[in-house]
């Protein structure tokens, strides 16, 4: 509750416009904005008590919420919630602030304690339901958007939220259904037009898609999902001009990790093109976002900014930035997992590192990856050299592989690999397999134990410089689209990506090369079928030798 109470974030837009013209004609008339019950009697005379609820209070929230002051927002919600536990609006209001503040763990709490009143409401059914599909409980997920159009079959958002849902689990009929029933509701409203570019790109269809999303961001020119949407599919079209220009206009808000930054980082003034055009050089705090495999990526954009005559500190996860300190980046470049308020008031500017190619008009020209000192993580990494010193063969191919991401991904049915099927790659006992992952249940390990010449490193992965270290005395790496792919491209292994549906922007939508790594080789389904890739690549690898 710390962000609550103790913070007073930046002023959000007004919260629901539709209430605008009501806020802007009752909140100057209360008299006492304090006394929440004062606030009721005069909310139920100017309106003459035709409101069911406490509408007086929850204009109010509204418009402390719309101008920062989240803390008051709450108690006032609370305050409604007491005296009204129906009241279905402030739930729904609540929830929408905390989603805002990303207070996660008080959120599940709140969600579900809302329904225990209101158990048939169907927006918090449909809350709720989202709330799974994040958990990566899928089907516990459709499950409840499914009840959300038993209470109101016309809602043109449910329907295509349960769209969405069923295109997770890959269930592309399910999800071609709901669409079309969506499209008999409203075809211009942003969700549909949204679900729609899903579905014409799962059917190769991406030309039709952009055309789709630049016609609803002519429709909806401040729509977030639709900016991102297009973004995406013109870096997978290899359009990164347009790409890289659309994703730095999505609002830091929006961008993944953003709840990771403190309220005095997000007040640092956002770094524009116009301030580079200036000679003169400045201190710029860039936050790396999403996930690992992307600090890899795009850390290669730190040097060019750098090399204009800026100070640069790149601020990510503590784990992540151990193993970019042993990089060649420059010396303008500082790596760091804390910041001090101290040195976050020196900032001239902040911005993400998605933003750099666009800022710096080198959308096109993909900076040399970065260079891995691992000689120098291996001085300090002695034990673990020893135990791989028991595992690395010298007659055999040594294969380091990963066949499943991380569970909560929103595409992981498309990208993970059942290892029933993964598994026929170690019948060749020619090789040596080496599993990279950290975490491996006991199911897994069971699985594992009938094969030889197959190896777990979850006990001697503490960290990423570990990671390192064993790719290093690799032959080669199997991976599908995870961090452990684009460790194997920074330390220019011989890496085999095997890319599932749908396929991720940074991989393009064809070929078997990428420019983003030298050494990296993609393999793609095409179709929904792992077997034949699989199968496909075992042929290969049993030509291989030491």
């Amino acid at each position: 509750m710390q962000n609550i109470e103790s913070s007073n974030p930046k002023k959000h837009t007004s919260f629901i416009p539709m209430l605008d013209d009501h806020i802007g004609k009752f909140v100057p008339a209360v008299k006492d904005k304090k006394n929440f019950k004062m606030v009721k009697y005069q909310g139920d005379l100017y309106f003459r008590n035709k409101n069911e609820h406490d509408f007086g209070n929850f204009l109010v929230a509204v418009d402390d919420f719309s101008n920062g002051d989240s803390a008051g927002a709450v108690q006032r919600i609370r305050f409604m919630l007491k005296e009204d536990p129906s009241f279905a609006g402030a739930h729904h209001f609540m929830l929408s602030i905390l989603d805002i503040l990303k207070e996660n763990e008080l959120y599940e709490k709140t969600l579900f304690d809302a329904l225990k009143v209101l158990p048939d409401n169907p927006t918090l059914l449909s809350l709720r339901g989202k709330f799974h599909l994040n958990q990566a409980e899928r089907e516990k997920g459709i499950k409840y958007l499914e009840e959300c159009l038993k209470k109101e079959p016309k809602n043109v958002i449910y329907w295509t939220d349960l769209g969405y849902a069923y295109f997770l689990v890959r269930n592309i009929q399910m999800a071609c259904l709901c669409l079309e029933t969506a499209l008999s509701i409203s075809q211009n409203h942003p969700n549909v037009i949204l679900l729609s570019g899903i579905i014409l790109q799962e059917f190769g269809k991406h030309i039709e898609a952009k055309e789709l999303y630049l016609e609803g961001l002519r429709l909806h020119p401040k729509d977030q999902k639709i900016i991102n949407n297009l973004s995406l599919l013109s870096l997978s079209l290899g359009d990164r001009k347009m790409g890289f220009k659309l994703f730095s206009e999505i609002k830091d808000s929006q961008r993944i990790n953003y709840k990771n930054l403190t309220n005095e980082i997000r007040k640092i003034k956002n770094l524009k093109m116009n301030d580079l055009v200036l000679n003169k050089s400045y201190k710029i705090f860039v936050y790396f976002e999403q996930g690992f495999g992307d600090y890899l990526m795009f850390y290669r954009y730190l040097k060019p900014l750098a090399d204009l005559g800026h100070s640069i500190t790149a601020f990510g996860a503590e784990d992540m930035i151990k193993l970019l300190k042993y990089t060649d980046i420059g010396k303008n470049v500082k790596l760091t997992g804390t910041v001090t308020a101290k040195e976050i008031k020196n900032f001239d500017f902040k911005t993400f590192i998605f933003n750099i190619p666009h800022l710096l008009n080198i959308e096109d020209e993909i900076p040399s990856q970065v260079s891995i000192d691992i000689e120098k993580i291996k001085k300090n990494k002695n034990s673990l050299q020893k135990k791989l010193q028991k595992i690395i063969s010298k007659r055999k191919v040594n294969i380091g592989v990963s066949w499943k991401g991380n569970k909560k991904h929103p595409y992981d049915c498309g990208r993970s690999i059942d290892l029933k099927i993964f598994e026929k790659l170690f019948s060749i006992q020619e090789h040596n397999y080496l599993i990279i992952d950290k975490e491996i249940n006991k199911e897994t390990k069971k699985v594992l134990k009938k094969y030889k010449n197959v190896f777990l490193c979850d006990r001697i992965i503490k960290d990423w410089s570990d990671t390192a270290i064993i790719v290093s005395e690799l032959d080669q790496i199997i991976s599908v689209d995870t961090s452990l792919a684009h460790i194997g491209g920074t330390m220019n292994k011989p890496t085999t990506v095997l890319l599932g549906k749908p396929t991720d922007w940074r991989w393009g939508i064809d070929g078997n090369k990428t420019d983003w790594y030298n050494s990296v080789t993609l393999l793609r389904q095409k179709e929904n079928n792992w077997e034949k890739l699989i199968f496909n690549l075992y042929n290969k690898l049993k030509l291989i030798k030491k």
